[in-house]
């Protein structure tokens, strides 16, 4: 497990530690989603939100392991494609 301190700037930024870009493969674009539940604040890639609530939302298989907007789009080209 990793664990760092870090600084909040006067613009309320952090900068997250290179170990953990590295180890979470976090790339330029990269969205990710932060939560606070009873104090703690954590941070994950938004690309696993999906996998993440299979359980709680009925995620079709061909969906599972990509990330939302992944899904969305392909879900937006299923439904609005044009019939011939």
């Amino acid at each position: 497990m990793l664990v760092s301190t870090i600084i909040v700037s006067s613009k309320n930024q952090i900068t997250i530690p290179a170990d953990f870009v590295r180890k979470l493969n976090i790339e330029k674009g990269n969205k990710l989603t932060i939560s606070e539940s009873n104090g703690v604040i954590s941070m994950q890639k938004y690309s696993e939100l999906l996998d993440k609530y299979q359980g709680f939302l009925k995620v079709p298989q061909h969906l599972r392991g990509k990330n939302l907007d992944e899904a969305i789009l392909e879900a937006k080209q299923k439904r609005f494609a044009k019939k011939v």
